[in-house]
């Protein structure tokens, strides 16, 4: 069985899947105490779940359009 071409979109995958977790790991912190406004948390939420949703991109692992960070 030839695995020539399944082995590096395998590891392509999971260093974009480690990309995305660590930026949801760097906005952590909108959910501490007096940190995010009410009226601000949904921009980060709506980020978050864009980055949780990467996978599932058309194009996923080779073309990654990556979502920008709320103002």
């Amino acid at each position: 069985m030839d695995l020539s071409i399944a082995a590096p979109v395998s590891d392509l995958a999971a260093q974009v899947r480690a990309e995305r977790d660590l930026r949801l790991m760097q906005t952590d912190w909108i959910y501490l105490p007096d940190v995010t406004p009410a009226e601000d948390i949904g921009a980060w939420e709506a980020y978050r779940q864009v980055l949780r949703d990467v996978p599932q991109q058309e194009g996923f692992p080779w073309a990654v359009n990556w979502p920008t960070l709320p103002s």
